[in-house]
């Protein structure tokens, strides 16, 4: 028996014939939104799901209009309508035409359980959120080697900066063990420290083709990593766990390049910039330098011009003084006001020798008058005490007491018997000799 022949087009209509019939054409499924678009047309596209498969499904606009709340991802739904085929693209869909919310389903349950667990342990602080370096040496990927992620990392990578070191290894993405591999490739970085940045993530995907970075080994292999990660994982719309936990999160793994890895051409022109200030600034120091220089040597110049303006007229009034101009006039001029002034010295001591000398004699004269041993040469005597007092009245003396009587030619010791006064004072005493 021979084989039937058919072409694409009546393959697909053939099983797209063969879905219409029931109980295809008309049945629920019950699911977990995992995956979900509003395309412009106003056609509702998503992914539904259970524990061990998953399905691609459209409501369309008029069908979804009718819906009182647009399905989110994690819900838990219950569709009414027909399996079919796309024909033109051979691909197996459900077409729903009614949904109900039947609660959330198990995978988002978990993700919200684990992110408010994490968030409290302080996974997300940030201020354990490290700091990008800004020209990194050495950027390490973490990715599948057969994705989409790893080529658009690469070249825009090398577009952005020609040249740039990249390190990669390959991990699964997805499935059993993905998360192992993730957390392991990360650990194998930090141990090498050869890396100065890395990027963790995958394209897009349904939520289930993204759990493995909504584990938890990925989150605490993100968590304890001292090299700065940039989480980029799936699209735009897509957040996981290990966004929230690394350093910093790109909405895709070629806008975490962009992130990443600076404009070489920019880094160029700002140096060229920053050179061309540097060259503009030294100019204008040398320049300023050479002012300053300049009127520095203006100021010595004047200030040297001046003190030799001053010692050449200084000179000159020296050149003039007339012991220059006629030295030994002047010398000869000099001795004879030194002859005068010495004549005129010798003139003035003689002058007051001879003063001095008269003086004395008038003041010998004086002081010869004044001797009252003198009087001694008239017949006169002197009457002292016993300390050599000379006595000059009768009070001064006293019965019984002695007196020397001073004669010219010596002296002699009396006795004093009896005292007596007159009025005038002339009467002489009687003495007796000794």
């Amino acid at each position: 028996m021979s084989a039937v022949r058919l072409t694409v087009a009546e393959l697909n209509a053939l099983a797209s014939e063969i879905l219409g019939q029931a109980p295809l054409a008309d049945c629920e499924l019950l699911g977990e939104v995992s995956a979900a678009t509003l395309a412009a047309s106003g056609h509702f596209y998503f992914t539904l799901k259970d524990a061990s498969a998953s399905v691609s499904c459209v409501m369309f606009r008029q069908d979804f209009s009718r819906l009182a709340k647009r399905p989110q991802v994690g819900d838990q739904v219950i569709l009414r309508g027909r399996a079919g085929l796309y024909q033109r693209d051979g691909r197996f869909q459900f077409y729903a035409q009614d949904l109900r919310l039947g609660g959330q389903g198990n995978l988002w349950q978990q993700f919200e359980a684990l992110k408010a667990e994490l968030e409290a342990k302080g996974y997300f602080a940030p201020d354990h959120k490290q700091a990008l370096p800004s020209l990194p040496h050495t950027i390490g990927i973490v990715t599948s080697s057969k994705g989409a992620a790893v080529h658009d990392i690469i070249n825009v990578s090398q577009r952005r900066f020609p040249g740039i070191k990249l390190q990669l290894i390959p991990v699964a993405v997805q499935g059993p063990g993905a998360s192992q591999e993730i957390a392991r490739a990360i650990k194998i970085f930090n141990h090498l420290g050869q890396a100065d940045l890395l990027i963790v993530g995958r394209g897009g995907g349904s939520q289930e083709d993204l759990w493995a970075f909504n584990e938890r080994l990925v989150a605490d292999a993100i968590y304890q990593s001292t090299i700065p990660i940039i989480s980029a994982v799936g699209h735009e719309t897509d957040f996981s766990i290990s966004d929230f936990v690394a350093d910093l999160r790109a909405p895709t793994p070629s806008a975490a390049a962009e992130l990443a890895v600076p404009v070489k051409a920019d880094l160029v022109q700002g140096l060229q910039t920053l050179q061309q200030s540097l060259k503009r600034a030294m100019v204008q120091q040398v320049v300023s330098h050479k002012q300053l220089g300049q009127a520095f040597n203006r100021r010595l110049y004047r200030a040297w011009t001046s003190r030799l303006a001053e010692a050449s007229q200084r000179l000159d009034t020296l050149m003039r003084h007339p012991l220059l101009q006629s030295p030994l006039q002047t010398l000869k001029l000099r001795r004879q006001e030194l002859a005068s002034l010495e004549k005129d010295l010798l003139n003035l001591q003689a002058q007051g020798s001879d003063r001095r000398h008269r003086q004395l004699a008038d003041l010998s004269g004086k002081l010869e008058l004044l001797n009252p041993y003198n009087i001694l040469q008239r017949g006169y005597t002197a009457v002292l005490d016993g300390e050599g007092r000379i006595l000059s009245r009768v009070s001064q003396v006293q019965e019984a007491s002695q007196v020397h009587i001073r004669f010219i030619d010596g002296q002699a010791i009396a006795d004093i018997r009896e005292i007596s006064c007159d009025n005038k004072g002339s009467s002489l005493s009687n003495t007796e000799g000794h």
